[in-house]
């Protein structure tokens, strides 16, 4: 939909003004880039490298090298192949002694980091600064899509208010900062969404095609956006009941089905581009899959027993698939890993079944208050009608200020629909299995049209709450921007104040919610500042060996006779997971996973930590009389004991 320019001079004044607005808004979101730029250069180099991190790198690095897909295919190429271009560029070492495939085993992919890790042990943490710049480059740009996708369906100052909360929000800080799918593929199925958008208001043919790309990239970049395709089916029915008059001329029934076939096979086509059409084809019962969702008991009355492909031996079992062989199998695997395990929530383990409301707790307690804050007022502008919902873009003529923008900074039914219901799929989606409670950072595609929405508030704002609601939002968002400030560089560890802050998180929540293996470089520093005679007692939970950061180390004893000979004194630096109770093996100074009994470290919690390391490494300098009053009441003797026999 076009509007014509103003002609009369008063006209054209106003339209002046809004430029100049526009101006001042497009300075503004430069300026916030700048500032979620300068963030991301200067705390990625305070982490080490995450546990995920080990296998992704190598992995994209043989995508390019080798032009095969099946190393770490748990996830699908194409952010691992952006973010190991630095790495491709600057001939990197790799060794490939363990590159293979192995069914339904994450094992050869694991050798395959490490080996990348030996071989470049001397420069391991420059290599991955370098890469996750593209990571950080990534969220960048998702601040730059907030903007212009606000911009488009609010006006400027909602738009600045959306990407104000995505510069400052301590998730994408901490995950754009990782060379890991999450930011990106947050990015990318956002970007996706927001063309298709456009398409939705305006169904010209190039904008089907940009649509359908946009589309293969998204699902080529995390499994989880392969929930896009049955939301952009929703959304593109209610665009087409909703459609104008006039835009009924053109967009026909036959015109919209043309336009679904088209966006299928594009962006089918470039799925299997991204795969270099690697297994494109083969007949779906020769697949070697394990999950339940594709396998069927070889016997039916043993349940439990092998499996088989479920379409093995049935009529289409040599039906080829269009999609590549190892997009998959990597989905297959996925689900396939998504079985019974440790959950951990508020201090309390469960195995098997975890907490529905797990993501949703995640998201009160990892969230800025200032976020939450908003979220509460845009809930009572909704019940108290603030935000205008109309039935057609016409119900709503366009702003002088801002012409281009066809709902003049309300959303109409089309546009909140597209913002809600990714939010909707995802936790339902989440909350639903609860087989996934383990990562908070499953919920980051949310963010993105979360905070689109919560600009909507800028409009919302008439009426006699006009000025209390703009003291509301300026409050919340310097809530926001000194609260994850306080917590710089270490953004994986934020909680809001609310929950007890950083240095209580583990008290909700394990593993990449608190302590990921980034706190190496920091425990580097601090042992540097503080040096000690001994080798340190390590606890750490990762999978990259602390010596690559000069770290002597010894592992900690747990309160078993045969198991690490029980607490001693000395320096002790324990991850807060295993403080929390967590099972993990940890490494010994061989690079060996050592196993420890269930919770075996959770005796920390009996003392007190001198100091804490990057929010997520606990310091415990453990006296004598510490170590025999924790092996009490155990068939450990004492260390004095110990002491004499070893003496």
């Amino acid at each position: 939909m076009t509007y014509e320019r103003p002609k009369s001079r008063a006209g054209a004044e106003r339209l002046g003004s809004g430029v100049k607005n526009q101006s001042r808004a497009v300075r503004v979101s430069s300026a916030l880039l700048l500032v979620q730029a300068s963030l991301f250069v200067f705390s990625i180099p305070w982490n080490s490298v995450t546990f995920d991190e080990v296998q992704h790198l190598p992995a994209g690095i043989s995508y390019w090298q080798q032009g095969r897909f099946f190393s770490y295919h748990h996830n699908p190429p194409v952010t691992k192949l952006l973010m190991a271009i630095p790495a491709v560029i600057t001939n990197v070492p790799i060794d490939y002694q363990h590159y293979y495939y192995q069914p339904g085993s994450r094992h050869p992919d694991f050798l395959f980091g490490n080996d990348f890790m030996q071989a470049n042990r001397t420069q391991y943490q420059s290599v991955y600064v370098r890469c996750r710049l593209v990571s950080a480059a990534l969220a960048v740009l998702g601040g730059w899509l907030i903007f212009q996708w606000g911009r488009d369906m609010l006006d400027e100052r909602a738009a600045l208010l959306s990407q104000t909360l995505w510069t400052f929000s301590p998730m994408v800080l901490a995950h754009g900062g990782l060379v890991t799918p999450d930011i990106g593929a947050t990015v990318i199925g956002f970007g996706a969404t927001y063309l298709f958008w456009k398409y939705l208001r305006d169904p010209r043919p190039v904008r089907v095609v940009v649509s359908a790309v946009a589309l293969g990239l998204a699902v080529g970049s995390k499994f989880t956006l392969i929930i896009l395709p049955p939301i952009w089916v929703a959304l593109a029915i209610l665009a087409f009941f909703q459609r104008s008059a006039e835009q009924a001329k053109v967009w026909t029934v036959r015109v919209f089905c043309l336009d679904a076939l088209v966006l299928t096979f594009v962006s089918l086509m470039t799925l299997n581009i991204i795969y270099l059409y690697e297994g494109s084809g083969m007949p779906l019962g020769r697949l070697q899959v394990f999950s339940k969702a594709l396998t069927v008991p070889v016997d039916p009355e043993v349940p439990d027993g092998p499996r088989t492909n479920r379409f093995s031996s049935e009529f289409w079992k040599w039906m080829p698939i269009p999609l590549p062989q190892h997009f998959v199998l990597g989905l297959d695997h996925q689900m396939y890993d998504t079985r019974p395990g440790e959950a951990y929530l508020g201090g309390e383990w469960r195995h098997g079944e975890g907490w529905w409301y797990y993501y949703l707790y995640a998201f009160w307690v990892k969230t800025p208050l200032g976020t939450l804050l908003l979220v509460c007022v845009g809930a009572v502008n909704l019940v108290s009608r603030a935000v205008t919902w109309s039935r057609t873009p016409e119900a709503v003529k366009p702003s002088q200020n801002q012409p281009h923008a066809p709902t003049c900074g309300k959303l109409d039914l089309l546009d909140a629909t597209t913002l809600v219901l990714p939010i909707v799929v995802v936790l339902a989606m989440l909350s639903a299995n609860t087989m996934l409670n383990k990562h908070s950072r499953y919920m980051l595609q949310v963010y993105p049209f979360l905070f689109l929405l919560l600009g909507s508030l800028v409009h919302a704002s008439v009426g006699p709450l006009t000025r209390f609601r703009r003291w509301t939002i300026t409050a919340a968002v310097t809530m926001n921007v000194v609260s994850v400030l306080a917590v710089h560089p270490f953004y994986l560890t934020y909680f809001n104040e609310a929950s007890g802050g950083p240095r209580n998180g583990y008290r909700h929540f394990v593993d990449s919610n608190v302590d990921w293996g980034q706190g190496l470089v920091a425990l580097h520093h601090w042992l540097n500042d503080n040096p000690v005679e001994t080798p340190v007692q390590l606890a750490y939970f990762g999978a990259v060996d602390p010596g690559v950061y000069g770290i002597t180390f010894e592992l900690p004893g747990v309160l078993e006779e045969s198991a690490l000979g029980g607490p001693r004194p000395g320096l002790h630096v324990i991850s807060v997971n295993y403080v929390a109770g967590s099972s993990f093996s940890p490494l010994d100074p061989s690079g060996t996973r050592r196993g420890i009994p269930e919770h075996g470290y959770r005796f920390y919690e009996q003392l007190e930590p001198t100091a804490t390391i990057a929010n997520c490494l606990h310091i415990y300098d453990v006296t004598v009389e510490q170590a025999n009053r924790l092996r009490e009441g155990t068939d450990l003797p004492s260390w004095s004991e110990v002491d004499r026999m070893t003496n």
